[in-house]
């Protein structure tokens, strides 16, 4: 009979690499919501078509909607896998509306020609008709029901909806949502509208902004409750007919909807919101629309809509978004703030960085991107000398790379040297809103500055992290969450968040060796006769490991405490080799407490002392520290984590 241990191990080595990457995992359902932008077109400097499908694969944004069928952008949008909403402008209803042919062209020429290599998810009708043109409304059930006809006609029903967008201005008395209904003189329209809704499984499109509520009701309705902020129960908002709890303005408005479709009897519609944003700047009228509650609002949503967080009435319908809008529209007619609903200005910095961050699931543009300020350009000498003054001065900016012999000295002239001082300043404010203005003479770019020797405090922050790429991305919790053995991440210690993470190679490695002495000792356990009994079982242990994985014997030398000679990287230093996590030598008869201790000569110091202190000498900061002989994060000779040789 073969050796059993063996035939385990080499069945153990075949199975590990597949099954050790759910040890940190992310986790994703099947039709989750989503959330899409819309892109306007009356903005200067335009990015070309291909750019700007460049530009949203880079963002991650994988949902838009379009306010005609630009074939440019339909064409630069050809196997990108990004989905697509266009739509029939107002002044074509007539038109379409009176003539099937005149349908089946204008399906032919924007639908047919381009999917499925483009995808085209759903053809939005006009925009908010009932309640912009209500001469118009007679048109809209025609120009549908015949574009649906041509769409049938094409074999693309079943992958192409058809809907309408629809002010919120059409529902009526929606607080309480109990109460909702909507407007009777459009219910005829509305009514033929969600039954053809019902009969092809297509979603009512409503364009909802609780920015206009609140600001309508300025002094009833709470800002916290437009921006999504958590609430205590007293401020909640209650519908005294149903007792359902609304924690925000966006699920009240949602559930208005709802209700007034079930006025109708009609219960098998689902809402998508077409448009929902914040300004952040407006003329004195508008004094609520700023970059910091755009920020809050923009990025609560999101979290909100990713956590599939439903409504009080639909806790397991979750209503995907398009936010209002990609870029500032600054060729928009007055007020103000219709030029200021961007996410980006139209040369696509960012206005501003979302709060969210984590699974890839939209938006790279949020508070993980590498992002760095700069000096503006073609803003004047003065101006910048002023604010690099400043940086430098009062804003305490480290400035020091930018003196005459410095690494970042050269090119010696104003640009350079003001966008080295923004953007130590930027980074010293940990991308604080405003921390990038300077009165107008700095900007936000994801392009690192950095040159030869020169290197950006962003990129500096980055080099300190470790070689992982950062994920340029926006997470909502629950979904696509970071798991340890089953445990979300974020539910540790901050400082184990980036051990678990950052290093889940080692953690791998680690999982994969103790589960080799799990199998080691069963079989043992069933075939003792295969490999004899040494007197001293940790000697075996050892042997054992020497013989199978010779590069990390120094971590198992001794009780999972510090063997000479682990150094850097892999588990010898990560779990007690070398001045990592374990001791260094003069520990080695440590446990894993005493692993945590002091650094050489320290012998068996406590878990506390460990952390921040050192022996013989030196400052050992950080974790396992070891003056003279390196340190784990924090200070002291031959920084780094597992820093130094025993």
């Amino acid at each position: 009979m073969e050796n059993p241990k063996l035939i385990i191990l080499f069945f153990l080595f075949i199975l590990l690499p597949s099954s050790l990457p759910a040890v940190i995992k992310v986790e994703q359902g099947k039709d989750e919501p989503y959330v899409g932008v819309n892109i306007g077109t009356d903005y200067s400097d335009a990015l070309s078509p291909e750019e700007l499908a460049s530009f949203l694969q880079l963002q991650k944004i994988t949902h838009v909607r379009l306010y005609d069928a630009d074939d440019k952008i339909l064409k630069a949008l050809a196997k990108t896998h990004i989905r697509v909403i266009i739509s029939v402008p107002n002044n074509q209803l007539i038109a379409i509306g009176s003539s099937n042919a005149t349908a089946a062209a204008w399906i032919g020429r924007n639908v047919a020609a381009y999917y499925p290599e483009t995808l085209i998810t759903a053809v939005a009708v006009g925009d908010e008709v009932l309640s912009t043109i209500p001469s118009s409304a007679p048109l809209l059930m025609p120009a549908i029901e015949s574009l649906y006809t041509a769409l049938v006609a094409a074999n693309l029903h079943t992958q192409i909806k058809i809907s309408t967008p629809n002010s919120f201005s059409i529902v009526l008395d929606s607080f309480p949502p109990s109460q909702s209904y909507f407007n009777r003189t459009l219910s005829p329209v509305i009514s033929q509208l969600l039954k053809f809704l019902s009969r092809t499984q297509s979603p009512l499109m409503m364009n909802l902004y609780p920015y206009y509520v609140f600001m309508q009701n300025n002094g009833v309705v709470p800002l916290d409750n437009s921006l999504f902020k958590p609430l205590t129960p007293t401020k909640e908002m209650v519908d005294s007919n149903t007792l359902l709890h609304y924690t925000n303005v966006l699920d009240a408005m949602i559930d208005s909807v709802y209700f007034s479709m079930k006025n109708l009897n009609v219960t098998d519609v689902v809402v998508l919101v077409t448009e929902t944003g914040w300004p952040t700047k407006g003329d004195s009228k508008e004094p609520y629309a700023t970059i910091d509650n755009s920020n809050t609002y923009n990025s609560n949503l999101i979290k909100h809509i990713l956590d599939r967080s439903g409504t009080p009435l639909h806790s397991d319908i979750t209503s995907s978004v398009y936010i209002y809008e990609l870029f500032n529209e600054d060729l928009r007619s007055p007020p103000i703030s219709e030029a200021h609903w961007g996410l980006f200005y139209g040369n696509s910095n960012p206005v501003y960085l979302l709060h969210e961050s984590g699974s890839g699931t939209f938006l790279a543009n949020d508070s993980t991107n590498q992002t760095y300020c700069v000096a503006t350009d073609g803003t004047d000498t003065k101006t910048l000398q002023k604010a690099l003054d400043w940086a430098c001065g009062p804003g305490t900016a480290n400035c020091a790379e930018i003196q005459a012999g410095e690494n970042c000295y050269l090119p010696n002239n104003m640009y350079n040297h003001a966008s080295y001082a923004f953007d130590s300043y930027y980074q010293k404010e940990k991308k604080a809103p405003g921390s990038c203005d300077f009165n107008g003479a700095a900007m936000i770019t994801t392009t690192d500055p950095s040159h030869g020797n020169c290197i950006f405090p962003g990129s500096k922050k980055v080099s300190k992290k470790t070689r992982r790429q950062v994920v340029n991305s926006t997470q909502a919790s629950g979904v696509g969450t970071l798991r340890f053995f089953g445990i979300p991440i974020s539910s540790f210690n901050k400082d184990l968040h980036m051990v678990f993470y950052e290093f889940s190679p080692t953690l791998k490695m680690a999982s994969k060796i103790l589960l080799l002495v799990v199998i080691y000792a069963f079989a043992c356990t069933i075939n003792a006769r295969t490999l004899p009994i040494e007197k001293n079982a940790a000697d075996e242990q050892t042997t054992f490991f020497h013989r199978h994985f010779p590069p990390y014997r120094g971590a198992f030398s001794g009780r999972f405490g510090a063997g000479r000679g682990a150094g850097m990287g892999g588990v010898g230093a990560g779990f007690g080799g070398g001045s990592g996590f374990g001791a260094g030598s003069g520990a080695g008869a440590g446990d894993l407490g005493e692993g945590f201790g002091g650094g050489q000569g320290n012998g068996a110091g406590a878990r506390g002392s460990g952390i921040g202190s050192g022996g013989n000498g030196g400052t050992g900061g950080g974790f396992g520290g070891g003056g003279g002989m390196g340190t784990g994060f924090g200070g002291g000779a031959n920084g780094g984590f597992g820093g130094g040789l025993s």
